[in-house]
């Protein structure tokens, strides 16, 4: 029984001094985890105050339930795209809205969260079918529980039905589905 005991506690000790051990030059190394979440919900404006760009376009704020690497998941971002442009990414006969600013929080089943800011994006929307395709880059900034410490990038797509758009009733609203895909590293 005492062999058993002590042969769990040297496998625990080998595991651990695997998932935190250094280099030949005494540096921690980092683990990298996958980050794969498939979602889906909807949008509406945010408060006005998120017009950071003072264009009369507040940010949207979008929700998701998802399933994906740490489970279940719930995804809340929070972007604000510009005026529209003559398309760049985008198809010709759409409207392309390039990212002033995001951030975005990503609540795993336990409670633990992972935060960031949403760097680079643009979104295509079809004023005919009233579809957007969201294409947004994104980084990890911090995390709790089991993501203290975390860092890493993302990619966020998304793709939108609108319900009504701003130039409908004044505000834009409706559904999404989407993924994001990243890479965690733990130090």
């Amino acid at each position: 029984m005492k062999v058993k005991i002590i042969l769990k506690f040297v496998f625990l000790f080998m595991l651990l001094a695997f998932q935190f051990s250094c280099d030949n030059d005494g540096n921690a190394q980092q683990i990298s985890n996958e980050l794969n979440i498939i979602y889906s919900g909807s949008f509406f404006p945010a408060p006005e105050k998120t017009d950071t760009n003072d264009d009369g376009r507040p940010g949207s704020l979008r929700t998701y339930a998802g399933e994906g690497s740490f489970g279940s998941s719930i995804i809340t971002i929070l972007d604000e795209f510009a005026q529209p442009i003559p398309p760049v990414n985008c198809p010709l006969d759409n409207l392309e809205f390039d990212l002033v600013k995001g951030s975005f929080i990503i609540r795993v089943g336990n409670g633990d969260l992972l935060l960031g800011t949403v760097e680079s994006g643009f979104s295509c929307f079809d004023p005919i079918t009233r579809r957007s395709e969201i294409t947004e880059e994104g980084v990890i900034t911090e995390g709790t529980g089991q993501f203290a410490g975390v860092a890493g990038t993302v990619v966020i797509r998304t793709s939108s039905i609108f319900q009504n758009t701003t130039a409908v009733d004044g505000f834009a609203s409706g559904g999404s589905t989407g993924d994001i895909m990243g890479t965690l590293e733990f130090e």
